[in-house]
């Protein structure tokens, strides 16, 4: 792919861009802007006869310069109407470069998006929200992959799909601290600031204990505790976090006391993507919260645990 100088992107004033040859497109490297789109060679003009018996001909004349392959689409009385009609919507398609852009963007979020599909709701979203985006100016200065991830993640943890920024940044090799970011930035302007903040409890159980390979009773009780643990975080005003998933879950296998350790702490943080460190830290933190310790723990079951029962 060619270099090209001398020229200032129009979405985000960037001024590298390169030539995909194959393509015939200019594209800022900053953004993924299509700033030019030539992919069609010159044309020579078409001119229709008749004969004096009524039969038809034609002749091509000489280059045009004024006009470039596939720049107009005429009809054509000689022609396919449905390869006319075809070769319309691709002018139609290609010509706007603003178009092009938005396609290569809808693209790389389908790929992104391709571990959770088929999912047309998803899909749909994710794509609505790109264009809205997209058509009022919110995407200037963003890489095509990371506007993808950042907006995929939102629309993950809006149909309640457990995943982390870290785990999605990871399998797409982006910053997860610029996904986050960005995330954030998109979910202000559509208004859905609050997605980002809450976990789907519930499906995050059910990941979590899928991974620990956990008994069903197992990850019912879990499903208990975690959503009485959340309550009292959020009565602190405290948000819950991986860490204190964690907790909980560490808390249920100490409840459960069915003669063995179903989790150990470091099989439970690896699973919730946790340090243990980090997990001891937020229980001694929660202990005083929910007035318990870890002894005390061990004389509770679940249902009085969660009673409130001390």
């Amino acid at each position: 792919m060619a270099e090209v100088d001398n020229m200032k992107c129009d979405e985000c004033s960037g001024i590298e861009f390169y030539v995909d040859d194959r393509m015939g497109e200019t594209i800022c490297k900053g953004c993924g802007y299509v700033q030019v789109t030539h992919i069609f060679e010159d044309k020579q003009q078409r001119v229709l006869t008749e004969d004096y018996d009524g039969a038809r001909n034609s002749y091509l004349t000489e280059a045009d310069t004024a006009n470039t392959m596939g720049s107009w689409i005429g009809d054509d009385n000689v022609s396919n109407k449905r390869l006319s009609s075809q070769l319309k919507r691709t002018q139609t398609r290609y010509r706007d470069k603003k178009n092009v852009s938005m396609q290569k963007g809808l693209l790389e979020c389908n790929m992104v998006l391709s571990p959770f599909l088929p999912n047309n709701p998803l899909r749909d979203r994710v794509h609505d929200y790109y264009r809205k985006l997209y058509l009022d100016h919110k995407f200037r200065g963003i890489p095509i992959p990371l506007r993808a991830c950042a907006l995929v993640v939102l629309c993950l943890r809006e149909s309640g799909i457990p995943i982390t920024i870290s785990e999605l940044a990871a399998k797409n090799n982006e910053d997860s601290h610029k996904v986050s970011k960005c995330a954030r930035h998109f979910a202000r302007y559509l208004g859905k600031s609050n997605i980002l903040q809450n976990m789907p409890l519930d499906a995050w159980v059910e990941r979590i204990g899928s991974d620990l390979k956990s008994e069903r009773v197992f990850i019912q009780d879990a499903r208990t505790v975690v959503s009485y643990v959340n309550e009292v975080v959020t009565k602190h005003d405290i948000h819950f976090s991986k860490s204190h998933m964690a907790s909980a879950l560490w808390m249920t296998t100490l409840l459960r006391k069915i003669g063995k350790v179903e989790h150990t702490q470091q099989s439970i943080c690896d699973a919730c993507q946790c340090t243990a460190v980090a997990q001891r830290i937020t229980s001694k933190k929660l202990f005083p919260m929910l007035g318990v310790d870890k002894d005390k723990l061990l004389l509770l079951d679940v249902e009085s645990f969660c009673a409130g029962i001390r």
